[in-house]
C-alpha cells in the first residue's frame, strides 16, 4: 500500500524521502511538480519501479483528488510553523507568497483531520520514538534505529537553484495540474480548497 507524507517546504521532506526508501520500495520526493495530471502522478506507484510512497511539499494542493484516485494510500502529515517555513524559504534565496503558504497550512489542517492520518510535529523528526512510529506507519516495516541513527545525522537538503530550474522546467506541467484541480475541484462541488494567484 502506497503512502503520501504532505507537508509545507522546508520541513524534512528531502530528508524523509531518503530515510523513508527501502531496497526496492523507492520513496519520490515532490514528484508532483513533474506531473501533468493526477492520474500521472498516480501511475508513479504502479507497475515496474512503482513507488512505494512520496513525500510531497505541493500535493496537498490537490489533496482531495488524490485520496480520491488513492483511496488506500496512507497518509501522514508533517506540520512545521508557517512563519518558521518563511524565514528558512527566504534563507535559502526564496521570496514565499504568504498568503499561499497559510492556504497550504490550511489544507494540512483539512488532511490531518481525516480519519487514520498520522501527524508529527517537524521538531519531533529528532526524536526516535516519533520516528519510529511514522517509519512503521508508512512503510509497515519494522523500525531500525541503527538505520535511523544513520540518517538522523545525515543534513539532506533541495538545492535551491536545482530546484528553481526543476520548477522551471516543469511549468507546464504545473500549469496543467493546477487547471485539473481547478475543473475538477468544482466537479467535487468546490471542495478543493485552494486559491490559483
Amino acid at each position: 500500500m502506497a503512502f503520501l507524507v504532505l507537508s509545507l517546504p522546508r520541513s524534512r521532506s528531502a530528508w524523509l524521502s531518503k530515510w523513508l526508501d527501502r531496497p526496492g520500495e523507492p520513496v519520490g520526493h515532490d514528484e508532483l511538480i513533474g506531473c501533468g495530471s493526477v492520474a500521472e502522478f498516480t501511475a508513479r506507484f504502479s507497475g515496474p519501479g512503482a513507488l512505494a510512497g512520496s513525500c510531497e511539499t505541493g500535493a496537498m494542493v490537490g489533496w482531495r483528488l488524490l485520496r480520491e484516485a488513492m483511496p488506500e494510500a496512507k497518509l501522514a502529515v508533517v506540520r512545521r510553523p508557517v512563519r518558521e517555513v518563511e524565514v528558512s524559504l527566504k534563507r535559502f534565496g526564496f521570496e514565499p507568497d504568504l498568503e499561499e503558504l497559510l492556504a497550504r497550512d490550511a489544507m494540512l489542517d483539512a488532511v490531518q483531520g481525516l480519519p487514520g492520518v498520522m501527524a508529527v510535529q517537524y521538531w519531533t523528526l529528532r526524536d526516535p520514538l516519533t520516528c519510529a512510529q511514522l517509519y512503521t506507519f508508512c512503510t509497515g516495516a519494522p523500525f531500525d534505529p541503527a538505520h535511523w541513527q544513520l540518517y538522523n545525522s545525515v543534513n539532506i537538503q533541495v538545492q535551491a537553484q536545482e530546484r528553481l530550474r526543476h520548477l522551471w522546467l516543469n511549468q507546464h506541467h504545473t500549469a496543467s495540474l493546477k487547471a485539473e484541480v481547478a475543473r475538477r475541484g468544482l466537479e467535487l462541488r468546490g471542495q478543493c480548497d485552494f486559491r490559483f494567484n
